[in-house]
């Protein structure tokens, strides 16, 4: 069984002692909309990414942990695809290539 999404996300909201309904006075949402968030089943907004990142008192250089793709956050590079390394790998020798002409 998998994890649930925004593992990171739920753990920091326990310990600020931040509920769902904060989320949704502070953000101007429904619980229904919060709620398909929180569960990964649709996307956050970058504005409320950041907008929580503020309310949990997060450094903005840490998004990627409050709000990794998809909500998941890799264990391991096992949890990784094939096609998803392929796409990394391809990225990274772009910018390689890019960054060698500058």
């Amino acid at each position: 069984m998998s994890a649930k999404p925004y593992q990171y996300l739920r753990q920091a909201m326990k310990e600020k002692g931040i509920e769902q309904s904060d989320l949704c006075y502070a953000l101007d949402r429904s619980s229904t909309y919060i709620t398909a968030r929180i569960q990964g089943r649709m996307p956050w907004l970058q504005t409320e990414q950041y907008a929580i990142m503020d309310m949990l008192g997060e450094p903005y250089d840490r998004l990627h942990i409050v709000f990794p793709p998809q909500g998941q956050t890799l264990r391991n590079q096992r949890d990784c695809t094939s096609e998803a390394r392929a796409a990394i790998l391809s990225a990274i020798q772009i910018l390689s290539e890019k960054v060698a002409k500058l």
